[in-house]
């Protein structure tokens, strides 16, 4: 009886957007596939945060499949990527030699095989937060690279809310000696289940490590949670994938009072809504120090 497996191809860059948001934890990620599509799962070992990746056959243009579940380590499948100019075609398929379970990788004339991982020894985070969504909001994938990095300046930790009545969305962070915070009410779009704020706070490295991996052009939606998780998704390949990246938020308060009510955050840092008709808003920023 034949083992089951996988042959698919796809262009390099189409396979970088699947694999980056992956590699931004340790170890090697779970893949379920399907003959209609594949699930990728990565998450750290604390299992504090994780990212799905779901890929119809369409996010490819050739797509072979059984099902069945395998490990891989995409941080060497990455490091090949980083080596490969003008986006080729790679074409993907498991190999099986004797007990030994392997993926290859060809492109232009090379072929590149690594073994894979038996899938029973990877971390998964199984008991993912059963809460409702309370709070959701829209805007550009490029909007939160500066309030985050402007974040990092300043603190280890960033609360994230959204005030539903008044159709913001906020980002602060508090160090011993200076603060960053972000009001966005322009590029927004707010749909809540709850009148009032929502708000958590969450380790900034995952975050930072996550929006390095969006695409600039792909809508983002943040949703956050009374369950004090926030879960952030985004399109790939034209609609024919999803990245899901999820994170429990922290435990620990942060070191200085944040504002009382988001209307003091806006009070102190207004939104110009004159200049934002004018031209695009990226929201509002301001270190204090």
């Amino acid at each position: 009886m034949s083992k089951p497996g996988l042959h698919a191809a796809l262009r390099s860059s189409s396979l970088e957007q699947i694999i980056s948001p992956a590699t931004i934890f340790k170890g090697p990620s779970h893949v379920a596939v399907n003959p209609d599509g594949l699930h990728v799962h990565s998450t750290d070992g604390a299992r504090v945060a994780w990212v799905n990746i779901t890929l119809s056959a369409d996010a490819f243009t050739e797509y072979h499949a059984d099902s069945f579940r395998t490990g891989i380590n995409l941080h060497q499948i990455s490091r090949l990527l980083w080596r490969i100019t003008h986006n080729p075609q790679i074409e993907i398929s498991t190999v099986h030699e004797g007990t030994l379970n392997r993926v290859k990788i060809c492109y232009n004339e090379v072929t590149y095989t690594l073994d894979s991982t038996d899938p029973d020894t990877i971390h998964r985070t199984i008991s993912q937060p059963n809460d409702a969504r309370t709070a959701q909001a829209v805007l550009p994938g490029d909007l939160l690279e500066v309030p985050l990095k402007a974040s990092d300046l300043c603190a280890k930790r960033i609360a994230i809310g959204i005030e539903s009545s008044q159709n913001v969305l906020y980002l602060t962070a508090e160090g011993d000696k200076e603060s960053t915070r972000y009001a966005n009410t322009d590029d927004v779009q707010i749909q809540s289940t709850n009148i009032g704020i929502v708000e958590s706070i969450f380790e900034l490295d995952y975050l930072l490590a996550f929006e390095k991996t969006i695409p600039a052009d792909s809508p983002v939606t943040i949703e956050l949670s009374d369950e004090r998780s926030i879960r952030i998704h985004h399109p790939i390949l034209d609609g024919h994938g999803e990245v899901e990246f999820t994170m429990r938020h922290s435990i620990s308060p942060l070191p200085l009072d944040t504002p009382d009510t988001v209307a003091e955050l806006l009070e102190s840092h207004p939104v110009d809504t004159q200049q934002a008709n004018a031209t695009p808003s990226t929201g509002v920023i301001s270190p204090e120090v």
